[in-house]
Protein backbone atom coordinates (compact mmCIF):
# COMPACT_ATOMS: atom_id res chain seq x y z
CA UNK A 1 0.00 0.00 0.00
CA UNK A 2 2.76 2.39 0.48
CA UNK A 3 4.25 1.79 -2.85
CA UNK A 4 0.88 2.89 -3.97
CA UNK A 5 1.07 5.84 -2.01
CA UNK A 6 -2.15 4.60 -0.33
CA UNK A 7 -0.64 5.90 2.86
CA UNK A 8 -3.91 6.22 5.24
CA UNK A 9 -5.30 2.92 3.91
CA UNK A 10 -1.08 1.96 4.57
CA UNK A 11 -1.06 3.35 8.14
CA UNK A 12 -4.86 1.66 9.25
CA UNK A 13 -3.28 -1.63 8.30
CA UNK A 14 0.00 -1.28 10.06
CA UNK A 15 -1.98 0.04 13.13
CA UNK A 16 -4.15 -2.75 13.32
CA UNK A 17 -1.14 -5.23 12.77
CA UNK A 18 0.79 -3.83 15.14
CA UNK A 19 -1.91 -4.07 17.39
CA UNK A 20 -2.81 -8.03 17.02
CA UNK A 21 0.60 -9.21 16.80
CA UNK A 22 3.15 -6.69 18.95
CA UNK A 23 5.89 -9.57 19.53
CA UNK A 24 6.01 -10.65 16.41
CA UNK A 25 8.43 -10.10 13.18
CA UNK A 26 5.31 -8.60 11.43
CA UNK A 27 4.64 -6.60 14.01
CA UNK A 28 7.91 -4.81 14.10
CA UNK A 29 7.81 -4.19 10.51
CA UNK A 30 3.85 -2.52 11.17
CA UNK A 31 5.80 -0.46 13.75
CA UNK A 32 8.35 0.59 11.01
CA UNK A 33 5.84 1.60 8.60
CA UNK A 34 3.94 3.31 11.08
CA UNK A 35 7.15 5.52 12.27
CA UNK A 36 8.07 6.18 8.80
CA UNK A 37 4.85 7.66 7.95
CA UNK A 38 4.28 9.70 11.01
CA UNK A 39 7.89 11.06 10.85
CA UNK A 40 7.61 14.60 9.91
CA UNK A 41 10.29 15.66 7.26
CA UNK A 42 11.10 18.93 4.82
CA UNK A 43 12.74 20.03 2.47
CA UNK A 44 14.02 23.25 1.77
CA UNK A 45 14.86 25.08 -1.94
CA UNK A 46 15.24 28.80 -2.87
CA UNK A 47 17.22 30.28 -5.41
CA UNK A 48 21.00 31.32 -4.75
CA UNK A 49 20.11 34.55 -5.64
CA UNK A 50 17.41 36.36 -4.52
CA UNK A 51 16.54 40.21 -6.20
CA UNK A 52 13.87 42.35 -7.23
CA UNK A 53 12.31 39.78 -9.28
CA UNK A 54 10.37 37.96 -6.65
CA UNK A 55 12.58 35.36 -5.02
CA UNK A 56 10.61 32.00 -3.53
CA UNK A 57 10.95 29.49 -0.94
CA UNK A 58 10.34 26.19 -1.77
CA UNK A 59 9.00 23.93 1.16
CA UNK A 60 7.85 20.07 0.61
CA UNK A 61 6.95 18.55 3.59
CA UNK A 62 4.83 16.27 5.86
CA UNK A 63 3.49 15.72 8.94
CA UNK A 64 4.20 19.88 10.06
CA UNK A 65 2.40 22.53 11.15
CA UNK A 66 4.90 25.34 11.06
CA UNK A 67 8.22 25.64 10.00
CA UNK A 68 10.92 28.55 11.43
CA UNK A 69 13.26 30.43 9.54
CA UNK A 70 16.30 32.57 10.56
CA UNK A 71 18.09 34.47 8.03
CA UNK A 72 21.70 35.60 9.09
CA UNK A 73 24.53 37.50 7.49
CA UNK A 74 27.53 35.05 6.79
CA UNK A 75 31.41 36.10 5.21
CA UNK A 76 31.53 34.52 2.30
CA UNK A 77 35.15 35.29 2.00
CA UNK A 78 35.38 32.22 4.93
CA UNK A 79 34.21 29.67 2.42
CA UNK A 80 37.06 31.20 -0.06
CA UNK A 81 39.61 29.99 2.48
CA UNK A 82 41.58 26.92 1.05
CA UNK A 83 40.19 24.93 3.67
CA UNK A 84 36.75 24.99 2.55
CA UNK A 85 37.42 25.03 -1.44
CA UNK A 86 35.86 22.27 -1.98
CA UNK A 87 32.41 22.51 -0.20
CA UNK A 88 32.51 26.14 -1.97
CA UNK A 89 28.83 27.26 -1.04
CA UNK A 90 28.09 24.72 1.89
CA UNK A 91 28.97 25.00 5.24
CA UNK A 92 30.02 22.15 7.33
CA UNK A 93 29.31 21.04 10.80
CA UNK A 94 31.36 23.70 12.71
CA UNK A 95 30.02 26.78 10.74
CA UNK A 96 26.52 25.87 11.13
CA UNK A 97 26.94 25.41 14.95
CA UNK A 98 28.41 29.07 15.18
CA UNK A 99 25.95 30.61 12.96
CA UNK A 100 22.93 28.71 14.55
CA UNK A 101 24.28 30.87 17.94
CA UNK A 102 24.21 34.12 16.00
CA UNK A 103 21.47 36.55 16.34
CA UNK A 104 19.70 36.25 13.04
CA UNK A 105 18.93 39.56 11.22
CA UNK A 106 15.44 37.99 10.96
CA UNK A 107 13.45 35.51 11.73
CA UNK A 108 9.44 34.49 11.04
CA UNK A 109 7.80 31.54 11.28
CA UNK A 110 5.15 29.99 8.47
CA UNK A 111 1.86 28.32 9.29
CA UNK A 112 1.44 25.01 6.97
CA UNK A 113 -1.66 23.48 6.12
CA UNK A 114 -1.59 19.84 7.31
CA UNK A 115 -1.10 16.92 5.41
CA UNK A 116 -3.42 14.83 7.26
CA UNK A 117 -2.69 12.02 4.70
CA UNK A 118 0.84 11.67 5.46
CA UNK A 119 1.65 12.71 1.63
CA UNK A 120 4.70 15.11 0.98
CA UNK A 121 2.95 18.53 0.08
CA UNK A 122 4.74 21.22 -1.68
CA UNK A 123 4.13 24.91 -0.11
CA UNK A 124 5.66 27.83 -1.86
CA UNK A 125 6.53 30.89 0.79
CA UNK A 126 7.71 34.40 0.08
CA UNK A 127 10.90 35.82 2.03
CA UNK A 128 11.57 38.84 3.17
CA UNK A 129 11.43 41.70 0.82
CA UNK A 130 13.29 44.13 2.63
CA UNK A 131 17.25 42.85 2.88
CA UNK A 132 20.43 44.83 1.82
CA UNK A 133 22.72 43.36 -0.57
CA UNK A 134 25.05 40.55 0.60
CA UNK A 135 25.90 37.19 1.11
CA UNK A 136 23.04 34.92 3.52
CA UNK A 137 22.41 31.77 4.99
CA UNK A 138 19.03 30.90 5.54
CA UNK A 139 17.60 28.05 8.27
CA UNK A 140 14.60 26.34 8.10
CA UNK A 141 13.59 23.91 11.08
CA UNK A 142 11.14 22.22 12.66
CA UNK A 143 11.85 23.64 16.15
CA UNK A 144 11.53 27.53 17.22
CA UNK A 145 15.03 27.18 18.92
CA UNK A 146 16.69 25.35 16.58
CA UNK A 147 17.71 22.94 18.58
CA UNK A 148 19.25 19.48 17.79
CA UNK A 149 16.37 17.03 18.38
CA UNK A 150 15.59 13.44 17.23
CA UNK A 151 12.30 14.66 15.69
CA UNK A 152 13.91 17.85 14.24
CA UNK A 153 14.98 18.43 10.91
CA UNK A 154 17.18 22.07 10.92
CA UNK A 155 18.14 23.01 7.11
CA UNK A 156 20.30 25.62 5.70
CA UNK A 157 20.66 27.62 1.98
CA UNK A 158 22.85 29.90 1.26
CA UNK A 159 22.50 32.29 -0.95
CA UNK A 160 22.92 36.33 -2.10
CA UNK A 161 20.65 39.28 -2.24
CA UNK A 162 21.55 40.99 -4.69
CA UNK A 163 20.49 43.53 -7.91
CA UNK A 164 22.31 41.97 -10.42
CA UNK A 165 21.06 39.09 -12.65
CA UNK A 166 23.62 36.04 -14.68
CA UNK A 167 22.26 35.55 -18.06
CA UNK A 168 24.83 32.19 -19.66
CA UNK A 169 24.77 31.44 -23.27
CA UNK A 170 25.26 27.91 -23.73
CA UNK A 171 27.60 28.03 -26.93
CA UNK A 172 28.74 24.30 -28.39
CA UNK A 173 32.63 25.66 -27.93
CA UNK A 174 34.41 24.08 -25.12
CA UNK A 175 36.53 26.50 -24.13
CA UNK A 176 34.29 29.75 -24.27
CA UNK A 177 31.96 30.56 -21.64
CA UNK A 178 29.84 33.92 -22.60
CA UNK A 179 26.92 35.82 -21.20
CA UNK A 180 25.03 38.95 -19.81
CA UNK A 181 25.56 40.93 -16.32
CA UNK A 182 22.16 42.62 -15.58
CA UNK A 183 20.44 45.16 -13.62
CA UNK A 184 17.46 42.45 -12.33
CA UNK A 185 13.99 44.39 -11.40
Amino acid sequence: LVRQEKLIEAHAVASRGLERFPESTGGAECQRILIDLERPSSSLITERVWNSSGPEIRLQYKNLTEVHFRLLRYDFDILLRPENFYSLGRLNARQTNALLSQKPLKEWTEILPPTNDYQLRTEILQPPSDLPPGFYCLLASHDPNFQKKEENQTQLAPLWVSDLALITEDGNQQDRFSGFVLHAK
